[in-house]
């Protein structure tokens, strides 16, 4: 009723529907709608296509070729976020000068999305990759003093077909990244341990589950009784469990801290002294954040 109200599209889905699938097909609905755009270049509409929509593998393949993409080439996806998209026609420039025909370059949604092409065996394509993606970030440095940008560096897949897979991996190293906060502003897909895991687009229906299971509900909480046990918790890791140094960071007496602690574990059954409810619940916050992040 309140979707009808807003006027907002509404998908009734049977029980086993596979939710990847849905979400590829309304992102191409939209692409499609409002992306494509008959006075851009074939080779632009086709980079796009190849990232938006999942295709079978041979046609997939006969169309890299008549793009000049050889059976021996591999690529990479690397996606620059300028802080100010008004640089991005500078950015292009920066980057064709640097790798010239050894890359394809579009932009969309305030992102320029570089595709490497690489030849050497598969095998060494990682280190290549990452060596290149420092020298692009380099040059972007020198011809853009004083602005601020991020760098998302995909996996290099062996398949031409999986290029979608690294356009996906670059966008999550790049969230990621900016999650840290670190001031570096470039981050491998490559690098990212664990999260690579977690923040798999196939467990998107996972994370969902998880953030509701923990920020959401504590953030629920918190708004109909105002207390502060998302916040605590937050500070709680920040600072490294330590109770003594939440109680500082927040401003409170050491025994408030023990004493919402001592609620959270009665309310929710989460022991902030045991090490699994700790792993569950930092989890928790940084799924919130990556889809939060993912969302923006």
């Amino acid at each position: 009723r309140r979707a009808e109200q807003a006027a907002l599209p509404v998908l009734a889905l049977p029980a086993d529907v596979i939710l990847s699938s849905v979400i590829s097909g309304v992102s191409y609905e939209i692409f499609y709608r409002n992306g494509y755009n008959l006075y851009n270049s074939y080779e632009d509409n086709f980079i796009q296509e190849m990232i938006l929509t999942e295709q079978d593998r041979q046609m997939l393949v006969k169309r890299a070729r008549m793009m000049g993409i050889k059976v021996d080439e591999y690529l990479g996806v690397l996606l620059i976020a300028p802080q100010d998209v008004s640089i991005i026609p500078k950015i292009h420039k920066i980057c064709k000068d640097a790798w010239d025909t050894n890359c394809f370059i579009c932009s969309r949604n305030g992102m320029v999305m570089v595709i490497a092409r690489m030849q050497q065996p598969f095998e060494s394509t990682r280190g290549r990759l990452h060596m290149r993606a420092e020298e692009l970030f380099a040059h972007l440095k020198r011809g853009l003093p004083g602005k601020s940008f991020h760098i998302g560096v995909g996996h290099c897949y062996e398949d031409v077909s999986h290029v979608r897979k690294s356009y996906y991996d670059a966008r999550t190293a790049l969230i990621s990244g900016k999650m840290a906060r670190s001031s570096r502003g470039l981050f491998f897909y490559d690098e990212m341990g664990i999260y690579r895991i977690l923040f798999d687009l196939k467990n998107r229906e996972q994370l969902y589950e998880i953030q509701e299971e923990t920020v959401h509900r504590l953030k629920k909480y918190d708004a109909e009784n105002g207390t502060a046990f998302t916040e605590t918790i937050h500070a709680y890791f920040a600072a490294f469990c330590s109770v003594q140094k939440t109680a500082k960071a927040l401003y409170v007496h050491y025994n408030t801290i023990r004493y919402r602690m001592e609620r959270i574990k009665a309310l929710f059954g989460w022991d902030l002294m045991n090490l699994s409810d700790c792993v569950y619940l930092y989890v928790g916050f940084h799924v919130d954040e990556y889809l939060e992040e993912s969302q923006a």
